[in-house]
């Protein structure tokens, strides 16, 4: 620990880019950064551009931000210029580059007492020569990790691996038993009071409408929710989509849509800053992504108190909906019973007085503060619990 007792805390985000991790990342350090215990250090592997979080890291000037790779975003601009042997040049330099980076940063951070990988163990190789506590977060389903063949890698690296859900938790329990006691669940934080704040700052689309955000990625699955809807509007010709976000599959969707029939009333609108006033007016908001980790937008939803549908997904969906009580969920990929779902919303046959009660009963526990507090927690206790392994080494 420093001097005036306080905790060195490096934590480490690869890229600020619009997305779900992010938008969590900015709450966590809200209110992690309220703690006085805590001397927090920024660590980057790319300089941060999207302005949303410019303006937030400038606002945080006292925070001490360390960018790894400061090359990175000018290779990653490099990319689309590149071709033939251009593109192989442009791979090997970069792959050259990070590694000369690593090594001559390698006891960068030795004087910290505690490292927190904060996205799905992206600083491994970074944070392997660091002989302190360290902690990732898994922001996904276990499915996702399994695509990864670093993934045995990974987990022996750490000394704690964060988890967001109860059935992460089951999942890699039965799965990976031998590290069972690496687990750690700690929510996502919700800041409800922000949440309900931005989405007046604005008027909502004219008319009913369902709404659906996110990164338009692979695996968000937004051919089944253009499909539902396209069956949808069949007899409900006054309603529209609104698809918020973008994305490298943007286009592909975008050339769906325009083949359905319901294409008129389908409307991409990109990268919103504030996606709460579309939120807020919705019929009722969508997920079909066919995995997730603790979806931000399905919480983001029930912070509004508006009727969310979720595909029935690994993992999140299920738990912050009380298993159906708080939220209407239909089985991944089933275009006909998301359709179904939606009719229901549009003719009100759903009990929404009884599902917005439970949405507040399921909200509770997402309470930014807590979530802080379990995580301030933590890592007090891996400090000490090096501190003691130091102790006994330094008498033999």
């Amino acid at each position: 620990m420093t001097r005036n007792n306080q905790i060195k805390v490096a934590i480490c985000i690869p890229n600020m880019i619009i997305g779900g991790v992010e938008t969590v990342f900015v709450n966590t350090m809200n209110e992690l950064i309220k703690n006085p215990e805590l001397d927090i250090h920024i660590i980057t592997h790319a300089k941060v551009q999207e302005p949303l979080y410019v303006d937030w890291f400038n606002s945080h000037s006292n925070i001490p931000v360390f960018v790894y790779f400061p090359l990175a975003n000018w290779f990653e601009d490099l990319a689309p210029k590149c071709h033939g042997i251009l593109k192989l040049v442009r791979r090997i330099t970069y792959s050259l580059y990070k590694r000369y980076r690593r090594f001559i940063w390698r006891n960068k951070f030795k004087n910290m007492d505690i490292l927190i990988d904060y996205k799905n163990g992206e600083f491994y190789r970074e944070l392997s020569y660091v002989n302190k506590p360290k902690v990732t977060w898994f922001h996904s389903a276990l499915c996702y990790f399994e695509r990864d063949i670093n993934l045995l890698k990974k987990i022996p690296r750490y000394t704690k691996i964060v988890c967001l859900t109860e059935d992460f938790k089951k999942r890699f329990n039965i799965k990976y038993p031998e590290y069972k006691d690496k687990l750690v669940h700690i929510y996502n934080p919700i800041n409800i009071q922000y949440i309900q704040q931005l989405s007046k700052q604005g008027k909502s689309p004219r008319g009913k409408y369902f709404c659906h955000v996110s990164r338009l990625d692979k695996g968000k699955d937004i051919k089944t929710l253009l499909d539902a809807f396209d069956l949808f509007y069949n007899s409900h010709k006054d309603v529209k989509l609104y698809i918020i976000g973008d994305g490298c599959h943007a286009n592909i969707h975008k050339t769906y849509a325009r083949s359905l029939k319901s294409s008129e009333n389908i409307i991409f609108t990109g990268t919103q800053y504030n996606p709460y006033v579309f939120m807020k007016g919705a019929l009722a908001n969508i997920l079909s992504t066919e995995f997730e980790g603790l979806p931000t937008v399905v919480l983001e939803s029930v912070a509004l108190e508006v009727p969310c549908i979720s595909a029935d997904c690994e993992s999140g969906p299920k738990e912050i909906f009380l298993n159906g009580k708080a939220g209407l969920l239909f089985e991944i990929g089933n275009s006909k019973q998301l359709c179904e779902h939606m009719l229901n919303v549009y003719s009100e046959n759903i009990d929404k007085e009884d599902m917005i009660k439970n949405m507040k009963k399921s909200i509770s526990r997402f309470t930014p503060s807590v979530i802080a507090q379990q995580i301030y927690e933590m890592i007090q206790n891996l400090v000490k619990e090096n501190e003691k392994k130091q102790d006994i080494s330094k008498k033999y």
